[in-house]
């Protein structure tokens, strides 16, 4: 009885059932109120399609889930084009071609042919992913509801409603519930969460064992290094790993860029299996530190071990709080592109919501970043990528292999340098980083309908975020001088804390945010390392 008077509440106070009803991604969602016309096909929406989707997505949310986090939101074709029936051609057509008065007639009985009748609806990317993934597999994949507002002036009787709904729910629930299972209805949703994020995020790259140590500037020059350079080594530099390793305070890290970015996304997200790393080293006891680092951070890691070279590792020479790489890369230059596309490691890579890998990794295995950069792209996942370093800006074979990944990329990131030498070595005629970032964001992509976002890191200067022909810019917290250790390892965090946001669904601003946070608590270790407890970030 009570029950019933809760439902009836719920309907005479506002509520709609249709509303809390599941949406089949395959199908205009359960919450759709408005929608705009689209063009069909393989037409996109242009900017003025796009700002009238946010103005609905901010009112009414995605027409699918219901939410209005992120401020993300994709211009989503309904129905599907791959579910959309090809135009019906045939007599009526080709009479309309000659007559205005049949050609009106035919419009009217939809007999026209020409581009399907679609509909653009608001989407979030989540629920964009998830329909992806629905219309490719062909299974029905039903998406619950994060809100139950449909706007409008009842929405206040709505809510109302569902509370005293809830209210005799709950009244039922703790007189049948026995007191040990009471306490699963409040952590249901916090472990449906974590157990969403299980395997969302895949990293790929060049797995290092760090030799950081603090150099004098005479170490610096005898190997014509710079603060700030990342580099790989030559026969010249080779007896500077000798040299650190007997250094007074030496330190040996799990590193390697990417590797770097997964753990502090791990340690960002929390939820267990969270990240997964793949990449080569060898079979010797440096693979084994790394292996164990990584684990203890809780990433789950399935490196390719190479038989005949050592296990790459990064000169880190520290002076004044910067740092210069050296990188011999050893085994993490033999990556195959098999080991990848191995059955029990492509579901791995089905499974993730989100890959990144930085630049670097071009230099081992270009063939796996586009193999996989491809499946994001059809799969309608987010592929992340990194410039990472001068040199792949200006060496034309690692060039080359950035230009073939570019279309395919959904978020670029970079620091400062690195923007600068990829607009020189296209011969672009400015050097304004809010404008080489937006020209990078506008460059052709595969999947139109998701625009690239470009990510600008300059240390403690302001992020630039240049996205949907805009360009925003955050501000960096400074970190006090005296609580300054080390850099080395800042941007590989910065990743690391957007990427952990990503994979949650959240927006860009607070991604950005979230990296911030990661970069400044790097900064006041010695190398890319974490604090021993969990991040205290929200």
């Amino acid at each position: 009885m009570d029950a019933a008077l809760g439902v009836v509440l719920f309907k005479v106070m506002g509520g709609s059932f249709r509303s809390i009803m599941p949406s089949n991604a395959a199908r205009v969602g359960a919450i759709a109120r408005e929608s705009i016309p689209s063009m069909g096909g393989k037409d996109y929406a242009g900017h003025s399609s796009k700002r009238e989707l946010l103005r609905i997505f901010r009112r009414d949310g995605c027409h699918h889930c219901g939410t209005r986090a992120g401020g993300q939101v994709i211009a989503d074709h309904m129905p599907p084009n791959k579910l959309t029936p090809p135009p019906r051609l045939g007599l009526a057509r080709r009479l309309a071609s000659k007559s205005t008065l049949v050609r009106r007639a035919a419009a009217a009985l939809g007999l026209e042919g020409g581009p399907p009748r679609q509909r653009y609806y608001p989407q979030c990317l989540d629920c964009c992913r998830k329909q992806a993934t629905a219309v490719r597999t062909g299974r029905m994949a039903l998406i619950g509801h994060k809100t139950l507002h449909r706007g409008g002036t009842s929405s206040a009787w709505h809510w109302a409603g569902m509370v005293v709904g809830l209210r005799h729910y709950s009244t039922i629930t703790a007189a049948t519930t026995p007191w040990w299972g009471r306490g699963t209805l409040r952590t249901r949703g916090l472990l449906s969460t974590m157990a969403g994020l299980e395997g969302s995020l895949l990293g790929m790259g060049n797995p290092l064992l760090d030799i950081s140590a603090v150099v004098e500037q005479e170490t610096l020059d005898k190997y014509n290094l710079k603060l700030g350079d990342q580099i790989l080594a030559e026969e010249k530099h080779l007896p500077l790993y000798e040299e650190l390793k007997s250094a007074k305070a030496v330190e040996f890290i799990a590193g390697g860029a990417t590797q770097n970015s997964m753990r502090v996304a791990q340690w960002m997200l929390g939820a267990p299996g969270a990240t997964t790393y793949m990449g080569c080293v060898g079979k010797d006891e440096n693979a084994k530190v790394l292996r164990r680092v990584a684990e203890d951070a809780g990433v789950r890691v399935e490196y390719y071990e190479d038989p005949e070279l050592p296990t790459g590792t990064c000169a880190c020479c520290i002076l004044g709080g910067e740092r210069s790489l050296v990188a011999n890369l050893g085994a993490a230059n033999r990556y195959q592109e098999s080991h990848a596309t191995a059955p029990e490691r492509w579901a791995i890579v089905e499974k993730a919501k989100v890959i990144y890998s930085a630049g670097f990794f071009i230099t081992s295995s270009p063939s796996t970043m586009q193999r996989v950069a491809e499946h994001c792209a059809e799969a309608g996942k987010t592929y992340c990528l990194n410039l990472s370093a001068v040199f792949l800006s200006e060496v034309p074979p690692f060039k080359e292999a950035l230009q073939k990944l570019l279309p395919l990329t959904d978020v670029l990131f970079g620091n400062e340098t690195e923007m600068a030498a990829w607009a020189a070595s296209e011969g672009w005629e400015t050097s304004d980083l809010k404008e080489v970032a937006l020209k990078l964001s506008q460059e052709p992509k595969k999947n139109a309908a998701r625009p690239r976002v470009v990510v600008v890191t300059q240390g403690a200067d302001a992020t630039i975020l240049a996205h949907d022909g805009c360009v925003d810019t955050y501000d960096v917290q400074p970190v006090p001088a005296e609580k300054l250790v080390d850099t080395n390892g800042a941007g590989d965090a910065f990743v690391g804390g957007f990427l952990a946001q990503l994979a949650r669904g959240k927006g860009w601003e607070e991604c950005v945010r979230a990296g911030q946070f990661a970069g400044s608590v790097v900064v006041q270790q010695s190398g890319c390392k974490l604090p021993g407890k969990a991040a205290d970030y929200s």
